[in-house]
């Protein structure tokens, strides 16, 4: 450790703006706003169109990676990895990128329609999956993304109207355990945002092994936080082990964590 430890190469003379922590790879946002990701691969969810690890062997780091393509003058400006597990293979490994312009991308597995594009097709591991074919996520008429959240199993998004939209596998803050983004009918308007009392959401946080916890907490701008999801061990914080928010009127009727 210490002056022993290496930096991450990440290409000459490149900085790091933020790094995206998955599961079994990484993402990193460079000072020229383009993207390069390393790690396991299973799935596409390095966006290289192909299943090649990265970061393993030699030669592959620094220069030699590539930075994953976009699209045409693509600004990235925040970015996710998920945080499944290994057990559950490639079904869940997947990145998401927010573009200078308010639009998101995701690519990897895409199981449970967490990528959000209206089908439960992968995208990232194909010749031609990735770059301008790769499309954006539908977030409703006229909205745009701030901030984006990847978990093993569904993404969130926090709007331009700081409201809390999230897509993929059930526990997505609506008060029931549906799935939104794995069909066409399922996205952008008629995927409805999180029931949080149309409070400003600033930021999102949780546990997203299913296995082990599967629960959000989202901070408000007036520094109240709530939270849903799995709840073995009291983690929601509302002074039980009931789950929340996979029943009508439980978002409603939740509040805020007394801290």
């Amino acid at each position: 450790m210490g002056d022993n430890l290496p930096y991450l190469n990440l290409g000459t003379g490149r900085k790091v703006l933020k790094i995206a922590m998955g599961a079994f790879h990484r993402c990193a946002i460079l000072d020229n706003l383009k993207v390069k990701c390393w790690g396991w691969n299973s799935a596409g969810e390095l966006g290289y169109e192909d299943s090649r690890t990265r970061g393993d062997n030699p030669d592959e780091m620094g220069d030699f990676l590539p930075y994953v393509n976009l699209g045409t003058n693509a600004q990235i400006v925040d970015i996710a990895a998920s945080t499944g597990n290994y057990f559950e293979s490639g079904g869940v490994h997947y990145s998401c990128a927010l573009f200078s312009t308010g639009q998101v991308k995701c690519w990897g597995a895409n199981t449970q329609g967490q990528l959000g594009l209206g089908d439960t097709t992968s995208r990232g591991s194909t010749v031609g999956s990735m770059g301008d074919n790769l499309p954006f996520v539908n977030l409703g008429t006229g909205r745009t993304a701030k901030q984006i959240f990847a978990s093993n199993l569904s993404t969130c998004a926090i709007l331009d109207n700081d409201l809390l939209k999230c897509w993929g596998n059930g526990q997505l803050g609506i008060g029931s355990t549906s799935n939104y983004g794995n069909t066409s009918i399922l996205t952008g308007d008629n995927i409805p945002t999180a029931i949080l009392g149309e409070r400003k959401v600033i930021s999102v946080s949780g546990s997203f092994l299913e296995w082990s916890a599967g629960h959000r907490c989202a901070l408000f701008s007036n520094g109240g936080v709530k939270c849903w999801g799995k709840n073995f061990y009291g983690e929601l914080g509302v002074g039980n082990t009931l789950t929340l928010g996979d029943e009508a009127n439980e978002m409603q009727n939740l509040l805020d964590i007394p801290l």
